[in-house]
């Protein structure tokens, strides 16, 4: 009799454990179904924004310039409201709809957006709220000149100020052609020619527009010398708006005798 009721009791105490079981995976399918509604209210009280993409941003990051003739501007908004971009005082870029969470993204590409600084502004459509970003839009490419400025040492001058020149080199290259020897034409970046001029000093001006490059060590051979900087090759010398130069620089020949 004993044993009958421990068995009875056990066999109560496992049923309705499993019952709760149940109604505790119903109570979890009640709350994963409201993600949503959470969503949406945190959305919301952002209220709208607008932004440059750093997809966009072609040249230091963050810094409000780029060279893009195409450029993505992202945002918040309330969920699957109207979003329209237009130039302060200017042309209508176009409209979007953000999803449901409030997230919007826009490319510009019906619109050429002028050169200089523009203020672009969204506006919602159910609200009428309003938002705006300043952003530089600078598509000129750089042009840079190059003079010996003495038997070991040259100059490379830009036209507008220049980031990572000296960082890798790519692009640069000394040729030369010294008596009874054959023609060498070796880019910067590589151990042959530092083999050749032993090290390389650079002084950069404050405004990033002149470094001053000298070779101290490079053997003063009679002979005929240039330094290229060759344009498709100059991803390196990127201007405040990320863009390549527009053309090859050649220095004049400088001949030691």
């Amino acid at each position: 009799m004993r044993r009958f009721m421990r068995r009875d009791r056990k066999a109560d105490s496992r049923g309705r454990l499993g019952m709760e079981s149940l109604e505790n995976r119903a109570l979890m399918a009640v709350v994963s179904s409201m993600p949503e509604v959470a969503a949406v209210h945190t959305s919301q009280t952002m209220g709208l924004t607008v932004a440059l993409c750093s997809c966009s941003d072609t040249g230091l990051k963050g810094d409000g310039i780029t060279a893009a003739t195409a450029p993505r501007f992202t945002g918040m908004a309330t969920p699957r409201s109207t979003v329209t971009l237009a130039l302060e005082g200017g042309d209508t870029l176009g409209t979007v709809k953000a999803n449901p969470r409030g997230i919007w993204s826009f490319i510009s590409r019906r619109v050429t957006i002028p050169e200089g600084s523009q203020v672009i502004r969204a506006t919602e459509a159910a609200s009428g709220s309003t938002a705006s970003t300043t952003v530089t839009f600078d598509r000129q490419r750089p042009t840079a000149s190059i003079t010996f400025t003495g038997l070991d040492s040259f100059r490379v001058t830009f036209d507008r100020p220049v980031t990572g020149f000296t960082d890798r080199l790519r692009g640069l290259y000394f040729s030369g052609q010294p008596d009874g020897a054959p023609r060498f034409n070796l880019p910067f970046s590589s151990a042959q020619l530092k083999a050749y001029v032993g090290r390389i000093d650079f002084t950069a001006s404050p405004d990033g527009r002149t470094y001053d490059i000298r070779m101290p060590e490079l053997p003063i051979q009679s002979g005929k010398f240039q330094v290229r900087l060759v344009a498709g090759q100059s991803g390196v010398v990127d201007a405040v708006n990320g863009n390549r130069l527009a053309a090859t620089a050649l220095s004049a020949e400088q001949t030691v005798a």
